[in-house]
């Protein structure tokens, strides 16, 4: 595993976590944000990411450096 990927999979366990505890237990909507995480991953992380273009940047730490590689 890289050290993006690492860096990735760690911001995917903070996004988690924050959004456990900014939202009530509620299954419908976790899979709403789910969906909507998809989907936006689909458009921006993509084989040549649009880092520049996304709106969780600040919490994926790798995305600094493939900023910086652009």
């Amino acid at each position: 595993m890289s050290g993006c990927s690492r860096s990735r999979a760690a911001a995917d366990d903070i996004l988690l976590y924050a959004f456990e505890q900014a939202l009530e237990p509620d299954v419908p909507r976790y899979k709403e944000y789910h969906a909507s995480l998809v989907e936006h991953a689909k458009q921006v992380c993509r084989s040549r990411p649009r880092c520049s273009d996304c709106v969780l940047k600040r919490a994926v730490p790798c995305s600094q450096a493939l900023l910086a590689e652009a």
